[in-house]
């Protein structure tokens, strides 16, 4: 299914449209692939993009900005080398992601500042990445497998603390030889190089590596797949691949349950003015449902504090 390289990785900012979203470690292939409905060529020009942009503010029929409020919040995007990204992308590469979720304390842009502080997506992947992070650590333990998928530049196990731990390994797929690159980059750079392996493949395709981990943690594919029973389909190749007793940490997005200032001024910024136009929420229920016929029990959720992106935990029986 993943056959096109568009650029490096991205984070995608999804849930433009709605009020809610997350940002997701994915290869732009990934991205270009499954939204249905991409509305642009990675390859446009930033010129016909903006013309494009400014056009999509001009025929918005709201009334919660001006248009002088929304063609601002444009250049804004516009004037920094992030914003830029995001917009030309509609996403973030691995390395300038940082830049959102770690706060960028001198950051001066207002448009960056705003997401940095207060846009419900970062602050959802904020939380939701220290879940990952909280659950996955307590679970490392003495001759512990564990793999990501897609692991883009593989920070959800990299940051992970090994100290006194034996005979760890970290396992990153990916379809995207970038991704693979610089995930093999970020694990010499933290010195895990002598415990981690890399393979090129694709998620929905995991029959090498049948029965081979202890714990997978996949954050961000489901999203971008409007299809349930593709889904379904994802969750039985990760049952598939983990040991008798092991353990799935991923998370979905929810359909949107509040509205807030904040969350109107994300649906305008992503929506409107960068141009993002695809989604894929799923209830609770739903994704008990897909994990259950997958063959998982024991399924856990933890939400995030704005029950936007929840954390779900769910085991392999160990017979």
């Amino acid at each position: 299914m993943l056959t096109m390289k568009m650029k490096k990785f991205l984070i995608c900012l999804v849930g433009g449209i709605c009020l809610a979203g997350g940002i997701m470690m994915l290869s732009n292939s990934t991205t270009k692939k499954l939204s249905n409905n991409y509305s642009h060529d990675i390859t446009a020009s930033l010129e016909k993009l903006e013309q494009e942009a400014r056009e999509r503010i001009e025929d918005y029929k709201g009334t919660e900005f001006s248009k002088k409020e929304m063609h601002l919040m444009l250049d804004q995007l516009l004037a920094h080398p992030v914003g830029k990204a995001v917009f030309i992308s509609k996403g973030l590469n691995g390395e300038n992601i940082q830049y959102f979720i770690g706060g960028a304390p001198t950051e001066t842009n207002p448009m960056i500042r705003w997401f940095c502080d207060r846009s419900p997506v970062v602050l959802a992947t904020r939380e939701r990445f220290g879940i990952f992070q909280k659950e996955l650590q307590k679970r490392l333990k003495d001759n512990a497998h564990f793999a990501s998928i897609p692991c883009g530049i593989m920070n959800d196990l990299l940051k992970l603390d090994i100290t006194g731990k034996q005979n760890i390994h970290f396992t990153g797929i990916d379809l995207d030889p970038e991704s693979l690159m610089l995930a093999t980059k970020n694990a010499n750079e933290r010195g895990y190089k002598d415990i981690c392996s890399f393979k090129e493949a694709d998620a929905w395709k995991l029959s090498a590596f049948t029965n081979m981990f202890d714990l997978v943690t996949s954050n961000g594919l489901n999203i971008y797949v409007k299809e349930d029973a593709k889904v379904t389909e994802l969750y039985k190749e990760l049952f598939k691949i983990l040991k008798p007793g092991g353990t799935l940490i991923t998370s979905f997005l929810v359909p949107p349950a509040l509205v807030s200032q904040d969350a109107t001024k994300q649906r305008i910024i992503l929506g409107t003015i960068i141009g993002i136009g695809w989604q894929n929420f799923r209830t609770e229920e739903l994704t008990r449902k897909q994990l259950a016929e997958a063959g998982f029990v024991d399924v856990e959720i933890i939400y995030d504090s704005q029950r936007m992106f929840p954390t779900v935990i769910a085991k392999k029986p160990a017979t």
